[in-house]
């Protein structure tokens, strides 16, 4: 069995922190994260470059969260980024570096409404990517040049939800990647580059099918299941 240690009403938090040692082994150096670890969460956490991590650290009452840079060699932390909420905030599953790292993508309910965000390495020059009324449901990528941003929204109704693209920059609205005679829920894994992407699309009278689609055409390259005897 594994036991993972929760507080019980009552009880003290648990304390979590961050450690990086050689693949060779020796000392493990902590990174320096900020607030009481009892206190604060350390909700995602991975490589930014190969010295530098990239941390999401939320409050206790989860309405704060600051994306973090630490030093693997030395432990030093920076906060780059803080994202508030009145009420409660989700946790980022992707944050995307683009522009060699100069700019990373992000997304935030600070209008009321889930949208991809984009900000400077240091977070600052933050400017909204996915200007449309849907909410941006989950950010999946880019493409190879980092021009276009890949994200699943449901416009029309909580039953289906599709693929869009919409240029980092900002500047267009986003257009529906997945076709137009396609109406259900589509989920897409996104490859390297963006070119490439396993694709699952289902419906009430619809089982599952899933198959590898070129981007951004959509163009089937191959069927990975085959629906026909059911």
């Amino acid at each position: 069995a594994t036991r993972i240690p929760y507080p019980k009403p009552g009880t003290t938090n648990s304390a979590a922190r961050i450690g990086v040692v050689d693949a060779e082994g020796g000392d493990t150096r902590w990174m320096a994260t900020p607030g009481d670890p009892r206190d604060t969460y350390l909700a995602r956490l991975e490589w930014r470059d190969p010295s530098t991590l990239a941390l999401q650290q939320l409050n206790r009452l989860q309405n704060q969260q600051d994306l973090l840079t630490a030093d693997a060699a030395t432990g030093v932390v920076t906060r780059i980024f803080r994202d508030r909420s009145e009420t409660w905030l989700d946790v980022v599953d992707t944050v995307r570096w683009v522009d060699e790292g100069r700019r990373f993508l992000w997304t935030s309910e600070r209008d009321g409404w889930r949208h991809v965000y984009s900000a400077a390495r240091d977070g600052s020059a933050i400017s909204r990517v996915t200007r449309s009324e849907a909410e941006a449901l989950q950010l999946l990528g880019t493409d190879a040049s980092d021009t276009w941003v890949y994200f699943t929204a449901s416009p029309t109704d909580a039953t289906s939800s599709y693929l869009y693209r919409a240029r980092v920059d900002g500047q267009d609205p986003p257009e529906r990647v997945t076709p137009a005679d396609q109406p259900g829920t589509h989920t897409y894994r996104l490859a390297p580059g963006g070119r490439l992407a396993f694709h699952t699309w289902s419906r009430f009278d619809v089982p599952p099918v899933t198959d590898v689609v070129e981007l951004p055409g959509h163009r089937v390259v191959r069927a990975l299941t085959d629906t026909t005897a059911l």
